[in-house]
């Protein structure tokens, strides 16, 4: 059992109690898979899926209870790429909603990572099915600044929207979010929205930043899902409609995963403030 020492405990990390994400430090484009039980030495809690409140010390990992996995006071980003290999989303031609999701969640890591904030993915592959309550539970356990949830949409429609939950809604028996999570979660997408636009100008027709409960799930129980277990800020982004040719032409190219990665990395400092002055323009 792990040894308790006032608020803090001490897990030696050879022992295999804990069986959730692993911890890694990621070189930009790979996330690499560790053994689900072993947490690895001597790497930090960045760019990384990462045990609840878990620090690796020496040979051991430190745990304060309550405390969060924030470094050196840096904003936390959790990025929510949508759907799994079971659930592929929206298909367009030439691309499917996972893989969009995935490799533009990938960019977004690089940058971010660059600019100085903590970054932390909700799943390790694009292939891996993780349920949405899963997903907001991993953004909860690091005391995300934001959850960042990126989708692509399919419809008549033609480009990017922002979603936020605008009131509680009901799943599995759980009411959520909290009226404080549903206040910050809209405060951040009406600072979010109007930047990442700006930077997509010219590329994709802006939607509209529109309550959650406007979507077809979200319509049914009153949020979604991811919303109604978050205990943080939470947004949506539908960053295309996939149906529509010229939005997957779009999407679909290196280019324009970059420009849409750089805008919602413009989202994401105008809603939490940036971690660095550092500009992510090279990357």
């Amino acid at each position: 059992m792990p040894l308790r020492l006032a608020p803090v405990l001490l897990i030696f990390t050879a022992s295999l109690f804990w069986s959730g994400p692993t911890a890694v430090t990621a070189a930009p484009g790979n996330l690499p898979s560790c053994p689900p039980r072993h947490f690895p030495l001597g790497m930090c809690a960045k760019s990384c899926l990462v045990p609840p409140l878990a620090y690796p010390i020496g040979r051991f990992v430190l745990v304060r209870q309550g405390e969060d996995l924030g470094v050196e006071g840096k904003p936390t980003i959790c990025i929510d790429p949508g759907h799994s290999r079971a659930t592929i989303g929206a298909a367009g031609r030439l691309v499917t909603e996972v893989k969009v999701a995935w490799d533009v969640a990938l960019r977004l890591r690089t940058i971010l990572d660059h600019d100085g904030y903590n970054v932390v993915l909700t799943k390790q592959n694009q292939d891996e099915n993780v349920r949405n309550e899963d997903r907001a539970g991993t953004a909860n356990r690091v005391h995300a600044a934001l959850f960042l949830r990126l989708h692509c949409d399919a419809g008549r429609d033609t480009g990017v929207a922002t979603f936020y939950p605008a009131r509680q809604g009901v799943k599995g028996g759980v009411r959520g979010p909290s009226k404080q999570v549903i206040a910050a979660s809209g405060r951040c997408a009406r600072l979010f929205h109007p930047a990442m636009v700006q930077a997509l100008r010219g590329h994709l027709r802006d939607r509209g930043l529109r309550p959650d409960a406007q979507t077809a799930i979200g319509g049914q129980q009153g949020a979604l899902t991811g919303s109604i277990f978050s205990k943080v800020p939470v947004i949506l982004i539908e960053m295309c409609v996939l149906t529509n040719r010229r939005d997957e032409r779009f999407i679909v190219s290196p280019q324009g995963q970059d420009a849409m990665a750089h805008a919602l990395e413009r989202g994401v400092a105008a809603a939490v403030g940036r971690a660095n002055p550092v500009s992510s323009s090279n990357l």
